[in-house]
C-alpha cells in the first residue's frame, strides 16, 4: 500500500498503534477538515484533509478486527463522498462532519469520552 500523504506509515506500523489512537488520529486529520472550513481554506487544502482522512481510515480498516473493519467501511464510503462533491457543497457540510467526528469517536471506547 503507497501512501501519498504518510509516507512513513505502513500497515505494519499502524498496527503496532492501539484502535483507540489509530480513532483518535483519523479523528485529528477530522476535526482539522471541520477547522478548516471555519478557517475558509482553499479547496485543494480541504481535499487533502480528505486524503489524510481516507488513508487513515484505509489503514485501520487494514488492521483491524472484522467488526471495526465492517464499521469503518460503512463509514469510510459515507464519508468519501466529500471527495467528490463540489466546494461549495463541501464547505455546507460542517454540520455533517460533526455528525462524522462523532460517529468516529463512538467506535472506540477511550476516544467516546471526548463527545
Amino acid at each position: 500500500m503507497q501512501l501519498t500523504h504518510h509516507k512513513n506509515l505502513n500497515p505494519e506500523i499502524w498496527s503496532k498503534y492501539s484502535k483507540d489512537r489509530q480513532i483518535l488520529m483519523i479523528a485529528n486529520e477530522l476535526n482539522r477538515l471541520i477547522n478548516g472550513l471555519k478557517a475558509d481554506f482553499k479547496i485543494q487544502e480541504l481535499k487533502s484533509c480528505i486524503e489524510r482522512i481516507l488513508e487513515l481510515a484505509d489503514l485501520t480498516i487494514i488492521c483491524q478486527n472484522k467488526s471495526l473493519r465492517k464499521e469503518l467501511l460503512r463509514w469510510r464510503e459515507i464519508f468519501g463522498e466529500n471527495y467528490i462533491i463540489s466546494e461549495n457543497e463541501l464547505r455546507q457540510q460542517l454540520k455533517n462532519l460533526n455528525i462524522f467526528l462523532n460517529t468516529l469517536l463512538l467506535m472506540s471506547k477511550e476516544s467516546s469520552i471526548l463527545i
